[in-house]
């Protein structure tokens, strides 16, 4: 379907195609390149729409904007808006998530169908094995046709993984695995039947997880559940308990996808977790849990569903729910899956401390291991934030505060979210970013002159998109396409940002050179900024190599 859609464009006159780098638009993206299009890569979703209507201005053809899902769609509507307004055509073509995946938690998954409102003139939303090319075709006379108001139309295209749309025979329809049902309860156990329901005796492998929280949990009321149960604490690196005195497992992103780990009981609290991994393993128990009756997942959340697809959801505060649970039902006894767990953790928290290679996992290592009692760290999304997950602790205990903006988990807008942070603290506040991401939003160093805020930025400087070079996606295409299009390197010197804002610069290439910079940072006051700079081979060598590293650790 996706190649139909690209012809039809090309028969229609289109030749101008800008595009933003994303794993979801790949598919859209690479047959625009390989078809002869003017194709641009363009890092910053609202330069590349504004970019596209002034070639659509003076070209009097319309230009296509292709970006991936989230936020980056968003990013869009200022241009689209005047777009509209002064009839300019223009094709918005927005990668998005499989329509199942739609308020379940999924990562970057987001309502975008109809997200630009009465702004465009037509607005299509289709699977990418979906045959609606005469509803296209309807859809392009707002670009073409002078008997009625041209402007702006936008095709959002439900796409698969990368590697999993790739493997599809092409215009073939796969229906959707359909959603099983939801069991939603408020706390009444005089309507509940907790016992037959949920049968908590006989659970011997229990688990805790603690996701993503904007709150403090009661730490010691959280050990007194996990002591009862004999369940093993799984805290996010989002959930405020990571870093506190919880006895908890935190590096269960290199093992949990295990085969022999299989817990019977999850208790919840939180939203999702980062670990894609960790999100995975309960789905696939959900889904095998219903089959053979066996397995039991329970989200604790007092405000009811939103954005979560757990099969049981609990509408109960925390607190209530716990002391029900220890004075209702018997000590579980049975320590194997507890002390299983734990000696995993410990074989992989040995090769963790012992890694002290200069990578982009290292630098966010030094960076974790810099933040002080109660002082804020705001994580960048892409890589870093999955790199301080994967270091788990680093048998830190000062109560560190956590911050993400992990809602769509857009690359845009951290800076100033760390800023607003940083105004309101009377603690430092450290920010772990990419260079892409630092980039994309550096307007807003603006106000961080203006505010005079003290903030610590360390910037993870590969001069590029790293996290594409960690995929499977990397190796399908030339090297010169796939730099262009997917790492799009800036070029651009962080030092001439810092110094046009006049903010205090550090540049760092060792693990001592990042340590000196750090405390350097803490005794200047204002913005510092610390270009920690990596090589995206290099470091794809040195996380391989630690990743096999705790392959053959943990088997």
């Amino acid at each position: 379907m996706i190649n139909n859609f690209i012809h039809l464009l090309k028969t229609s006159g289109i030749k101008d195609v800008c595009i933003s780098p994303g794993l979801r638009n790949t598919m859209i993206s690479l047959g625009f390149i390989k078809n002869g299009f003017n194709c641009h890569s363009i890092l910053d979703e609202r330069s590349s729409a504004y970019f596209a209507l002034g070639m659509a201005l003076k070209t009097k053809r319309p230009s296509v904007l292709i970006c991936t899902s989230g936020t980056a769609t968003a990013n869009y509507l200022p241009a689209i808006i005047e777009a509209s307004q002064s009839k300019v055509p223009i094709i918005i073509i927005t990668a998005d998530r499989p329509k199942q995946l739609l308020n379940t938690g999924e990562n970057q998954t987001i309502n975008q169908k109809s997200i630009y409102g009465d702004f465009v003139r037509s607005s299509l939303s289709f699977d990418s094995r979906e045959d609606i090319i005469d509803k296209i075709k309807d859809s392009l006379k707002f670009i073409n046709n002078s008997k009625v108001t041209i402007g702006p139309i936008h095709f959002n295209i439900h796409l698969d993984e990368f590697e999993k749309e790739n493997e599809i025979k092409k215009d073939k329809v796969i229906p959707y695995k359909i959603s099983k049902t939801i069991n939603k309860y408020d706390f009444n156990w005089d309507s509940i039947p907790f016992e037959d329901t949920f049968n908590i005796h006989n659970y011997q492998k229990p688990l805790i997880i603690l996701g993503r929280l904007n709150q403090v949990l009661d730490s010691k009321l959280i050990s007194k559940l996990s002591k009862h149960l004999k369940a093993p604490i799984l805290t996010d690196s989002l959930s405020q308990l990571r870093f506190s005195d919880v006895d908890s497992l935190n590096l269960y992103e290199h093992y949990i996808d295990q085969s022999h780990i299989q817990p019977d009981l999850i208790i919840r609290i939180g939203q999702k977790s980062v670990s894609k991994k960790l999100n995975e393993k309960i789905t696939q128990l959900e889904n095998d849990g219903i089959e053979h009756l066996n397995f039991s997942s329970l989200l604790i959340d007092e405000s009811g569903q939103f954005n979560d697809n757990a099969s049981t959801i609990l509408k109960v505060h925390y607190k209530e729910f716990i002391h029900f649970i220890i004075n209702n039902t018997k000590e579980n006894h049975n320590n194997t899956f507890y002390n299983e767990m734990y000696q995993l953790e410990q074989t992989v928290s040995n090769i963790i401390d012992a890694d002290s290679s200069w990578s982009e996992l290292g630098i966010a290592k030094t960076c974790l291991l810099s933040i002080k009692s109660k002082e804020n760290l705001v994580i960048g999304n892409s890589m870093p934030i999955r790199y301080i997950d994967m270091l788990g602790d680093l048998h830190i205990k000062n109560n560190i505060n956590t911050y993400s903006n992990r809602g769509a988990s857009g690359i845009d807008g951290i800076i100033a979210t760390s800023i607003g942070i940083a105004s309101k603290s009377k603690k430092p506040t450290t920010l772990l970013i990419g260079d892409l991401s630092f980039i994309y939003d550096q307007s807003s160093l603006i106000l961080a002159k203006q505010l005079k805020c003290n903030l610590t930025i360390i910037i993870i400087n590969n001069n590029g998109g790293g996290i594409f070079s960690l995929l499977p996606v990397s190796n399908t295409f030339d090297d010169a396409t796939f730099t262009k299009y997917w790492t799009t390197p800036q070029e651009i010197r962080i030092k001439d940002i810092a110094v046009l804002y006049n903010f205090n610069y550090n540049v760092a290439t060792t693990i001592q050179e990042l340590k000196t910079a750090v405390t350097l940072s803490h005794k200047n006051l204002g913005i510092n900024i610390i270009d920690a700079q990596v090589d995206i081979k290099h470091n794809k060598k040195q996380i391989e190599d630690l990743k096999n590293k705790i392959k053959k650790g943990i088997v």
